[in-house]
């Protein structure tokens, strides 16, 4: 991965998302959107930073709500 795109204006900072369907969700904005994807490896599955396609930065995560995630909320900054 490349490096952050340091807060330029229109940019995305980060995105952060902890769903039930993480699967489904990495899918639809690989669909959609066109973002590309990074597994992480989380003992067993995997969560996923999400690469804006133009410059291959990382600018989302979205977790599987399992394991130390099961309690937390969808946040972003």
């Amino acid at each position: 991965m490349s490096e952050q795109n340091n807060g330029k204006i229109g940019s995305i900072g980060w995105a952060d998302l902890t769903v039930e369907n993480a699967s489904q969700l990495r899918d639809f904005y690989h669909k959609v959107v066109g973002w590309g994807t990074a597994d992480v490896d989380m003992d067993g599955y995997s969560d996923f930073c999400m690469l804006e396609s133009r410059t291959n930065n990382a600018v989302a995560g979205i977790c599987h709500a399992r394991g130390l995630n099961a309690e937390v909320r969808s946040a972003r900054s």
